[in-house]
């Protein structure tokens, strides 16, 4: 998610974080993983502060709101791609900027 931050602020204004993290690891996670076994709303500013010391997420969901409404969501699946939706402007910045996710051949 740190990685996605100046991304997301380029096209939102987020106000609050919806998240729910099963697993991530960096400082702070224990706590993170312990408010969020279900989901938990955090305010933009704090959630930053927050999961600054986060350099990987397993599994986890975080929906960026604004006025209550989801106006994006990242959804990172077994740490080996993100889930990324909002508007379509921000999907296309999202893919130039890091791909699309390929399955691995068998």
């Amino acid at each position: 998610m740190v990685v996605f931050k100046c991304d997301i602020e380029k096209f939102f204004a987020i106000e609050e974080w919806e998240i729910q993290i099963d697993w991530c690891l960096g400082e702070m996670a224990q706590e993170i993983e312990k408010i969020s076994t279900e989901p938990a709303r955090i305010k933009n500013l704090e959630f930053w502060q927050l999961y600054a010391g986060i350099h990987q997420t397993v599994d986890g969901c975080f929906s960026g709101l604004i006025n209550g409404i989801e106006c994006c969501r990242l959804q990172a699946v077994d740490s080996s791609f993100w889930n990324i939706s909002g508007s379509m402007e921000f999907e296309k910045h999202m893919e130039r900027m890091y791909g699309t996710y390929v399955r691995p051949s068998a």
